[in-house]
Formats: C-alpha cells, structure tokens, sequence
C-alpha cells in the first residue's frame, strides 16, 4: 500500500510539474517579437540586411508572416519549413536561426 502511494503521489507531482510548463508556454506573439529583435539586431551591423529590412520587412503588409508557430503543448516552435526558427518554453523564447538573409 506504502509503494502504491508513493507512486500516485510521483505521478501527481510529475503531472503538475507537466501543467505548470504548459501554462508557460509562449504565444505566437512572443516568438515574433524575438525574431524581430533579433533581426533588428544583426540589422544594425549588416547594411544590406537593414535595406532587406526595410523594403520587405520580416512581416509584409498583408500580415503574412513567413514562419509557420507550432504549439506542442509543453513547448512552442517556430518553423520555416523542416527548420526550426525559435523554440520557446518557461515564457523564454530562443532563436536559433543566425542568417535571416535568405
């Protein structure tokens, strides 16, 4: 009976453990911001991807944004086709793409 509750009760905490990560998860908006920020950054030191910048921007002018988010439940993506973009997990959000040329 002792092991029984030990067990239900390990399960217990890993289970809220599990909730509390899902109610940090980041939006959409934060990865966007990020990425944004990012760009702007290296921006500052390339002149050519400052005038990609300005004429195209990372979001168009329909609000067509080229990164697909994908939401995981525990954790938060951002996808330009099969490669990941941002991830992003206890309200974090880090950007793993280094070129935003292309």
């Amino acid at each position: 009976m002792k092991a029984l509750f030990k067990t239900i009760l390990k399960l217990a905490i890993i289970a809220l453990a599990l909730y509390g990560i899902t109610l940090t998860k980041p939006e959409e908006a934060a990865h966007k911001q990020a990425i944004a920020q990012k760009i702007n950054a290296q921006a500052e030191n390339d002149p050519l991807l400052h005038a990609s910048n300005l004429l195209h921007g990372a979001q168009d002018a329909a609000g067509v944004y080229p990164y697909a988010y994908k939401d995981y439940r525990v954790l938060s993506l951002m996808k330009d086709g099969n490669k990941t973009v941002s991830f992003g997990i206890f309200k974090r959000v880090f950007v793993l793409k280094n070129d935003f040329r292309s």
